[in-house]
């Protein structure tokens, strides 16, 4: 005699799936715990700055520019996931403080086919267009290697609660969550879109308030 299994029966029971409750809380609490880390940890960082007279923002600038040498403004600010406008403030500060210099520069001319340049052109010399190249200065350097030996060491300190393992994770984790995608970007949306039907998702029940605090709805004066 023999027996049918119906596949997956099994695993649906033994899996059991999240309640939706559950699912929000849990994503709220680990929304809450990465904003207050952020948050401690920024201001620790920017403490540890000011003793070398840095703010966050030059400071990111000129380990972006320790890392990958001379670039143009537009790639800097690409870099720091903001707009040209949004950088040169901080681009003029430290170049009047003597830590980077600007040359202006001519790039390389496009190459282009014969047939996409008009013929009153073609004999003509072609020329790339101006650009501004940023690079670090001697103070610079000098400068981002006092902050670097600060930070350093306060990162290791910190970090020694994890392994090497768990801070690449972590750090894989954070990248995660910054990248766009037009997957992250559609689930982001329909979640906003969506409307619960549960009130209580977040926001306990009144029962449920006063028997945290050992107290029964009838003992709670309205």
């Amino acid at each position: 005699m023999c027996t049918l299994r119906v596949k997956g029966a099994a695993e649906s029971t033994m899996r059991p799936r999240a309640k939706k409750r559950d699912r929000t809380e849990t994503a709220f609490t680990a929304y809450l715990d990465l904003a207050d880390t952020a948050a401690d940890w920024g201001r620790e960082f920017e403490r540890q700055l000011q003793v070398c007279s840095l703010t966050t923002n030059e400071f990111r600038l000129l380990l972006l520019l320790y890392w990958n040498g001379p670039m143009s403004v537009s790639r800097a600010a690409e870099a720091r996931n903001c707009g040209v406008h949004n950088i040169l403030p901080t681009i003029k500060g430290m170049a009047a403080q003597g830590f980077l210099q600007r040359q202006l520069v001519r790039r390389a001319p496009v190459e282009m086919r014969a047939s996409k340049v008009p013929k009153a052109r073609r004999q003509q010399p072609r020329i790339g267009r101006k650009i501004w190249v940023l690079s670090l200065t001697l103070k610079g350097e000098e400068r981002l290697e006092d902050a670097l030996w600060l930070q350093t060491k306060r990162a290791k300190a910190r970090m020694r609660i994890l392994t090497m393992r768990q801070q690449k994770t972590l750090s894989a984790l954070c990248r995660k969550l910054r990248e766009p995608s037009w997957g992250a970007a559609w689930r982001f949306l329909r979640e906003m879109r969506m409307k619960d039907t549960d009130e209580e998702l977040l926001l306990m029940s009144r029962a449920e308030r006063e028997a945290m605090r050992g107290l029964s709805v009838g003992e709670c004066v309205t």
